[in-house]
């Protein structure tokens, strides 16, 4: 879970544009759903 952790606050540093919100907001549902 900790890498999950990293891995999401690595998507959200790179997270300012539209198309990599997309992706982060994609990964927080796959998180969720586990």
């Amino acid at each position: 879970m900790r890498f999950l952790h990293y891995l999401f606050n690595q998507l959200n540093y790179i997270g300012t544009k539209p198309d990599h919100y997309k992706k982060l907001n994609i990964l927080v549902n796959l998180i969720n759903a586990i």
